[in-house]
């Protein structure tokens, strides 16, 4: 791993300069689809500002209440060190909070602004696992998001999610992270071809849903960090995919049902 990239001296941490290629390539992604569908360039830059404000805020949120119970467990401590709270609670981001912020802020601008809710959508849809498996490898980069053990893996000895004094730290992991991130760039290169088919609007984004879904519901068993929160034996992340899966089929039959024909 390296946590850090030195720049002109300076040294700037790697999952950052990853998030920042991540969005770049994503607005790239956009404005070029955008322009070959012949849609307004500015309608799209303003989704896209809000999607990336609603993906921040999500991120973050998600992060700090998988993290409330650790800081519960340990509140002995944290009451006597309340400025290590707001760092453990928010110095993180989750993947599916940001997709579920990003959601819930581009439903409501397309609500306000009366923009095609589904339209826009499907022209989104394809920056999103590309910008998530660049991200991807800013989390092996950065240590975090690591996977289970295994001989022969990755150690990952500067991550923040363990102490210094941790032996953990050299312990040989699976690099999910570039797994995810291999299979996000197949998603996407699958959503670009899929995107070239007749489609009924809307149908693309949910496609995706129901893919990434399985995918990461699968990859959880591998994982070996802890930070999603384990609920009935399944992590969060897992009943969260189970849930976007299971709305995504029903929302294609909706999509795709054919229309009566009034006699």
């Amino acid at each position: 791993m390296h946590p850090y990239i030195e720049l002109l001296g300076l040294k700037i941490p790697s999952y950052a300069v990853m998030m920042y290629m991540a969005a770049a390539a994503a607005i790239a992604l956009l404005l070029c689809r955008t322009k070959r569908a012949k849609l307004p360039m500015k309608e799209s830059g303003y989704l896209m500002l809000m999607v990336l404000c609603g993906a921040f805020s999500g991120a973050v949120l998600l992060h700090a209440i998988t993290k409330l119970p650790f800081v519960i467990e340990k509140w002995d401590f944290f009451s006597r060190h309340i400025d290590l709270m707001i760092p453990t609670l928010f110095n993180g981001l989750v993947f599916y909070g940001g997709l579920i912020g990003a959601v819930v802020f581009y439903f409501f601008y397309c609500r306000a602004y009366k923009v095609d809710f589904l339209l826009y959508a499907d022209l989104f849809t394809p920056s999103i696992p590309l910008m998530h498996a660049v991200g991807r490898v800013g989390c092996f980069f950065g240590g975090c998001c690591y996977g289970m053990e295994m001989p022969g893996g990755v150690s990952f000895p500067h991550s923040p999610a363990f102490a210094s004094d941790d032996p953990a730290r050299l312990v040989e992991r699976l690099p999910v992270q570039l797994i995810e991130s291999a299979i996000n760039i197949l998603i996407f290169l699958a959503l670009l071809y899929l995107g070239t088919r007749k489609w009924k609007k809307g149908s693309l984004f949910f496609v995706y849903l129901m893919m990434y879904g399985t995918v990461r519901f699968v990859l959880e068993f591998f994982r070996g960090d802890l930070v999603r929160g384990i609920l009935f034996s399944l992590s969060i992340s897992q009943w969260i995919s189970i849930a976007i899966i299971g709305a995504s089929v029903a929302a294609l039959i909706i999509i795709n049902k054919p229309k009566q024909k009034i006699m």
